[in-house]
């Protein structure tokens, strides 16, 4: 006998998508134009390695800088445009600017990996977890 999926059960695969699309969005376009501190004296990357995300409901995530990492991360988000940064291309509004311009990657991403069988494949694993026994497949 097989199970019939709730509708919850298919949003939360759908949010797991969009917290790992956030999670590629952060590596690939907000790390790279974050700052990091001066040669001589290096903060060992406290400020990049700060910035997280956690998704609220299967529909939302937000991206943040974790204050605990890096106390100063807001302060340096919002310093002036006059700042000299000494990491090229990077600067303040490091959040800000990558979701503006290029935000819509996120859901390019997380289009791809319903498309690609994404969803198929969360719900087989999360099945999988909850045991499988019960249920008509295995991953």
């Amino acid at each position: 006998m097989m199970k019939v999926f709730s509708l919850d059960f298919l949003l939360n695969s759908i949010g797991d998508l969009l917290l790992e699309s956030c999670e590629e969005f952060i590596s690939e376009e907000i790390i790279p134009v974050t700052p990091m501190s001066p040669p001589e004296n290096p903060d060992k990357g406290e400020l990049r390695r700060s910035i997280e995300v956690v998704k609220i409901n299967n529909k939302k995530c937000i991206i943040y800088v974790n204050e605990l990492i890096a106390p100063y991360g807001v302060y340096v988000h919002y310093m002036p445009n006059t700042v000299n940064w000494s990491t090229p291309n990077t600067g303040n509004r490091f959040l800000e600017r990558p979701i503006r311009t290029k935000g819509n990657k996120i859901y390019e991403k997380l289009d791809k990996k319903i498309k690609s069988g994404g969803i198929k494949n969360k719900i087989k694993y999360k099945v999988w977890k909850l045991g499988s026994s019960n249920v008509g497949f295995k991953p």
